[in-house]
């Protein structure tokens, strides 16, 4: 588990190390659109755009869930939210990765 300080932080982390998945809040930043710029971010990359992100928010709504999808999110899960379901789902997006690879 890596935890970032910033947008450029974590693109940073994901081009040098090697990870599963992207667990990503859609707030993270100034704007309640940083989290969701990220994503746009990390799916634009070359070197990252099979990377699975799965987006997360407190206060979700149809419209920011459509959105991250959108943006190439792969899931979008609610906080909060219990173990059991964002295991299931990490697993899942680990496993559709690794057969794609």
């Amino acid at each position: 588990v890596h935890i970032c300080n910033d947008a450029d932080d974590a693109i940073a982390k994901l081009q040098h190390e090697k990870m599963d998945l992207v667990l990503l809040d859609t707030d993270i930043g100034e704007t309640a659109d940083d989290g969701l710029s990220l994503c746009f971010r990390i799916k634009r990359n070359m070197l990252l755009e099979d990377m699975p992100v799965i987006m997360c928010a407190a206060k979700a709504t149809k419209k920011l869930v459509m959105e991250s999808v959108r943006l190439g999110a792969s899931d979008f899960l609610i906080k909060s939210f219990n173990k059991e379901p964002l295991l299931s789902k990490i697993e899942r997006q680990v496993k559709r990765r690794r057969l794609v690879k």
